[in-house]
């Protein structure tokens, strides 16, 4: 049925580093504000730290650096706009002209659309939150801090290797394969749900390659960070020629997936 096979859990290993490193991120400033009894500047700082770990973009720093800045200063805006604006009216105009700008901004890529989708959450709860008169500029700074305390840890204290993205992606597509090769015995609709599920995979993995490869990535982060990728997308290749010749169906394997990232 098409509902179990949308709540089929995703074959792709727990984050753990991440999540620990989004703990410290968001956790640091949230119990060091109230320990020194500052709660209200601590609940600020850390939804700009919490939505800046969950906005910024793999890449390389200095990708993750300019992200995480504008990403800070966009929550800092959205937070005092919101503040500011919590009368009905206002409210309404300020939610649907934010929203608007960042459904638009996510339509430009992936790059984008997890900063568009934490700076229209923002608006939300600028909306939510508690206004004192006068000190809406004073929140919205703590939110800009605390998104920057954010991107130093995540960029330079503490970075994670940009090419999780891209291994998430090509190991999905081995996945839905091996779902594929699974179902095959069984009725056509599950062959038919397993090479739609195995077609977008690879459609996704088609996107994320094509915007590794648009990066300006160092040397040294191409030559430590995009050879174990490139060797995995070569060996599907291999995979997906022999599945595409044996079921047909199949997306047409681009370019850029043939290549891996390589460059």
């Amino acid at each position: 049925m098409p509902l179990l096979d949308a709540l089929k859990p995703a074959h792709v290993a727990p984050d753990w580093r991440g999540g620990a490193r989004l703990a410290v991120v968001v956790g640091t400033p949230l119990v060091g504000g109230v320990l020194l009894g500052f709660p209200s500047i601590a609940l600020m700082l850390a939804l700009g730290a919490l939505n800046v770990g969950l906005g910024l973009p793999d890449g390389n720093w200095q990708l993750k650096l300019r992200s995480g800045v504008v990403i800070s200063v966009l929550l800092g805006l959205v937070t005092f706009i919101g503040l500011v604006a919590q009368g009905p009216a206002t409210g309404i105009v300020a939610i649907a002209v934010i929203t608007f700008c960042c459904a638009i901004t996510q339509g430009l890529g992936s790059r984008y659309a997890a900063g568009a989708f934490v700076v229209g959450v923002m608006i939300v709860l600028g909306l939510s939150l508690p206004a004192v008169p006068g000190e809406e500029w004073l929140s919205g700074l703590e939110v800009v801090i605390g998104g920057l305390w954010g991107t130093l840890v995540m960029t330079f204290l503490w970075p994670l290797g940009a090419q999780r993205a891209i291994r998430t992606a090509l190991g999905a597509v081995y996945s839905e394969l091996a779902d594929f090769y699974a179902a095959a015995p069984h009725s056509s609709h599950e062959r038919s749900a397993a090479i739609d599920r195995l077609n977008a995979a690879l459609n996704n993995s088609y996107d994320v390659i094509v915007e590794y490869r648009s990066r300006k990535w160092s040397r040294s982060d191409f030559s430590s960070q995009a050879t174990a990728a490139h060797r995995r997308a070569a060996a599907l290749q291999l995979y997906l020629g022999s599945f595409d010749k044996t079921y047909g169906d199949v997306t047409p394997i681009p370019e850029e997936l043939q290549h891996g990232v390589n460059e």
